[in-house]
């Protein structure tokens, strides 16, 4: 019969290592080149807008649809900026309730047999 040894769970040292638990950088990534983009846009309408609209008409609707473009992406940013500090809100006052997490031994032999399962 194999005799396994008893092992030792390690405590943790800091917050939870959780996956929801963790900052989420990929995000605030996310965020910024949304707002990159709405700038991008925002600029090339601005750009694009010509001085003399009855002759180059194209380019002002071409700018109205990039500006609208721009104008929905800055909403898409906000909208996902506000969701992320909400989610960290909502983490942090879980954190707070639960307090440190306590890691607990493994079933060992001794404790199987003590428990009347061996």
């Amino acid at each position: 019969m194999i005799r396994s040894r008893p092992t030792r769970v390690p405590e943790p040292t800091a917050k939870p290592a959780s996956a929801a638990f963790r900052r989420q950088v990929g995000a605030i990534v996310r965020i910024n080149v949304k707002f990159l983009g709405a700038f991008l846009f925002g600029f090339i309408a601005w750009v694009m807008w010509p001085e003399d609209g009855y002759t180059w008409w194209q380019f002002r609707l071409f700018s109205v649809i990039t500006g609208f473009g721009a104008f929905l992406t800055l909403i898409d940013a906000i909208k996902a900026a506000l969701n992320l500090q909400e989610r960290e809100g909502v983490l942090t006052e879980l954190d707070r309730i639960g307090g440190k997490p306590k890691g607990s031994a493994l079933a060992d032999d001794d404790a199987q047999r003590r428990a009347g399962m061996r």
